[in-house]
């Protein structure tokens, strides 16, 4: 069975929008704080390690096809999100593309079957994409109405910033479990303002995931 990492020592803060004001001056902290089902973390493997336990607010996703679906996961109102609304905090975006099966498909360091974005907002203007893949094994069906997993060997790096963002996390990994609740509608209207509001703060047509 392949566990994750060793959770480095940190101190603890409450609450996922204080994380990326930080991020701008002070990195090494730790969020404490999640309400969310299930037990995920975001560890920095940059030079000053550290990890965060956001306090997701919204965990949602949409069956895609019979082996794939598409979760949210944002420290950001659902609401505010669905209508463009949008300030200092974090959307986490999980794809999963192939639904391994039990016993024929093997869970190694190179597996693969799903994208992850990590999307960073600082203030009305900053933004960082921070994107990679990595394994998801499903503990329930894409057409149930909740999606629950377990997350391996997920890497991330930042692949996109607006001019003045500072890139304070470096490498990033994600492990433990998740569930979200399905919302099909809810789910492509966030992506549609998820991506309007990146390219506003790029200021150039940019797709963080696809609908």
């Amino acid at each position: 069975m392949v566990r994750p990492p060793r959770q480095p020592a940190s101190l603890s803060l409450k609450g996922t929008a204080l994380l990326v004001l930080l991020l701008v001056a002070a990195p090494s902290f730790i969020l404490s704080c999640s309400q969310f089902r299930g037990d995920l973390a975001i560890n920095s493997l940059g030079e000053a390690r550290f990890s965060l336990k956001p306090d997701f607010r919204t965990v949602q996703y949409k069956k895609r096809n019979a082996n794939g679906v598409t979760i949210i996961l944002s420290d950001l109102d659902a609401e505010d999100i669905r209508n463009g609304r949008f300030s200092s905090g974090s959307v986490l975006i999980i794809d999963m593309f192939l639904r391994p099966k039990a016993g024929a498909t093997p869970i190694e360091g190179t597996a693969t079957n799903a994208t992850f974005r990590h999307v960073i907002f600082v203030n009305d203007d900053l933004v960082g994409i921070y994107g990679g893949g990595g394994f998801v094994y499903p503990t329930s069906k894409p057409s149930a109405d909740s999606f629950s997993g377990e997350i391996f060997n997920s890497t991330l790096q930042i692949i996109q910033k607006s001019d003045d963002f500072v890139d304070r996390l470096g490498s990033l990994e994600i492990t433990g479990s998740v569930m979200a609740t399905r919302k099909e509608e809810e789910v492509t209207e966030m992506a549609y303002q998820i991506n309007t509001e990146v390219s506003r703060r790029l200021g150039q047509v940019y797709f963080v995931l696809y609908d």
